[in-house]
């Protein structure tokens, strides 16, 4: 929205909570002496209101008005209302004027912190911090920004850009069952969703949940989301009242999605997954996802797309490219042994392309794997293609690859991938499914476990899948798995042109803090995640963007 000032004429309404006045607040013109060249930075003392709820009376509705409110400045009260613009090219604004890094504070306890109006047309919301329940209570808050989109309803050129919304239950929820049309949440902090009830109930919490959306998630930063306190050891089941986490809570969690693309964010440790999607309609229930580009970081899960309600073929058209995913596991929110980077299942249609699996280093996080391909027990996974990943010393008792079938596979190309693990045992694939469904080529494989055990064959009758989801009650020595080397793999998959190399890089063993102290910060990894934390329109690194970490770790491999 940098340029909307030049674009058409509009009102601004100023507010300022210290130094404003509802008797005297004036509504001006982009005109106006006092304004200047830059209505978020204006050249003269200007009259602004004290309230929202006054500024929000002055705004009409179907115009192009702006209410700017001056940043550094604290509210203690939610956002109840947004006006309409008059068209894409001329929205409506809500967002923050001033010198001051801080964005507006919108404090709004155990309140909402805005529900987005039926209907909403043209609207920006942006540079306005949302924060729900503070750190030191432990009572559940309510949601931080919902849209519920009603049958027969439409939001439409919606903007949700560079807020910082924090300590709800569920710091956005987007409930969809009309239509959504340029909807957009890009450049926004989401941090710290958690809730503590007073009772055992389950009572979930993500960062964002998205339930039959279609909109675009750009450039957006999602960290700690899900949890408060790591889970104690000791409990055998889910305890939400000290906002411990859990398998439960995640960053992100897509039921049904209809076109939802996630380009250029940053997922860090989630409570369990970064992106959870699910299919619960039958086939074609969730479809056309582009996941491209993103940087995943901790957590105990990567993308899992499948899970829950088992059918057939219920995601189709799925693109996830580009992406690098590092030391999945890394803070075990739960104290799971898990590091899933990938889980794929019951497909209709993808492809796995340019995505970097790599670094998880935890003798203890042993159930581990870079993919995970399956059909559930009444599914079909078909024409999928897993094309030019790399996957590198992912310390696991499973494999890189995991082939799991109970139902149906069907046309699954594994080429021209990576899967190195030289400073580990850990094996290539291990597979329980029929491989006359699979196809390999041109894959580069190296472990520094035996030869002998880099592959292995479980018989098809066993589960693999549900005993990895049961592991910790069973040995993998109870496998009933045949360990073989490349050369007999290659004859039972048919694959003519896969090679054992060990490939010579040159810097694969880049870190997270390595790359913050490179880019002029201390070598931890606690100062990155203050720095990514500072990210904001006026504070807009380019270094702590998910573009240029993931181009760096990239380099690390010549990839």
């Amino acid at each position: 929205m940098d340029n909307l000032s030049t674009q058409y004429k509009f009102r601004i309404i100023y507010v300022s909570s210290q130094e404003g006045n509802d008797k005297t607040g004036q509504v001006y013109s982009p005109n106006s002496k006092e304004i200047g060249d830059n209505p978020f930075l204006p050249q003269e003392e200007i009259k602004a209101f004290q309230s929202i709820s006054a500024a929000l009376k002055e705004a009409k509705d179907n115009s192009p008005d702006w209410i700017l409110l001056k940043r550094g400045d604290v509210w203690y009260k939610n956002l109840k209302e947004l006006k309409n613009g008059e068209s894409k090219n001329a929205p409506s604004v809500f967002s923050s004027y001033g010198k001051d890094m801080e964005r507006p504070l919108l404090k709004t306890d155990t309140r909402e912190g805005f529900q987005v109006p039926s209907n909403l047309k043209f609207a920006v919301l942006s540079g306005i911090h949302f924060q729900g329940i503070n750190k030191e209570q432990k009572q559940s808050s309510k949601d931080g920004i919902k849209l519920f989109n009603k049958e027969g309803e439409t939001i439409e050129s919606f903007l949700i850009e560079d807020c910082l919304i924090e300590y709800y239950k569920h710091n956005l929820i987007f409930i969809n069952n009309g239509s959504l049309k340029h909807f957009v949440v890009r450049r926004n902090l989401i941090l710290d969703s958690y809730t503590s009830p007073k009772t055992e109930e389950r009572s979930l919490s993500q960062g964002l949940l998205a339930t039959g959306a279609n909109f675009l998630l750009e450039e957006n930063i999602f960290d700690h989301n899900g949890w408060k306190i790591q889970r104690q050891p000791h409990n055998d089941w889910v305890d939400h009242r000290l906002g411990q986490a859990t398998w439960l809570n995640h960053n992100t969690y897509f039921p049904n999605p209809k076109g939802v693309i996630l380009r250029k964010n940053i997922f860090l440790r989630s409570s369990s997954m970064q992106t959870k999607w699910t299919a619960e309609n039958g086939p074609g229930s969730a479809k056309d996802v582009i996941i491209d580009n993103n940087f995943y970081m901790d957590g105990e899960i990567g993308i899992s797309m499948g899970g829950n309600k088992k059918g057939s073929l219920r995601f189709a058209n799925i693109k996830i490219i580009n992406n690098v995913m590092l030391n999945i596991g890394r803070s075990r929110p739960t104290n799971r042994n898990l590091a899933w980077y990938l889980d794929i299942q019951d497909w209709d249609g993808g492809l796995v392309e340019n995505n970097l699996f790599i670094h998880q280093p935890k003798t203890e996080v042993d159930s581990t794997y870079g993919i995970s391909i399956s059909g559930s027990s009444i599914g079909h996974t078909r024409n999928v293609t897993i094309n030019n990943n790399l996957l590198y010393n992912l310390h696991s008792r499973l494999a890189g690859i995991v082939l799991s079938s109970p139902g149906k596979l069907e046309n699954i190309q594994i080429k021209n991938n990576q899967i190195q693990f030289p400073k580990l045992k850990t094996s290539i694939i291990n597979s329980s499914a029929n491989l006359r469904n699979f196809s390999f080529e041109n894959n580069t494989y190296y472990s520094d476990a035996t030869p002998e055990k880099w592959f292995g064959l479980v018989n098809d009758q066993f589960d693999y899948l549900q005993w990895i989801k049961d592991s910790a009650r069973m040995e993998w020595k109870d496998i009933p798995k045949k360990e073989i080397d490349l050369k007999t793999w290659r004859k039972v998959s048919r694959d003519k042109t896969s090679k054992q190399q060990a490939v010579k890089y040159p810097h694969p063993n880049r870190t997270i803090e390595e790359y913050n102290s490179n880019v002029g910060g201390k070598a931890t990894y606690d100062d990155f995640l203050l720095n990514i934390r500072k990210q904001s329109k006026s504070n807009w690194r380019q270094e702590y963007t998910a573009d240029a970490i993931n181009d760096w770790f990239r380099a690390g491999f010549n990839f």
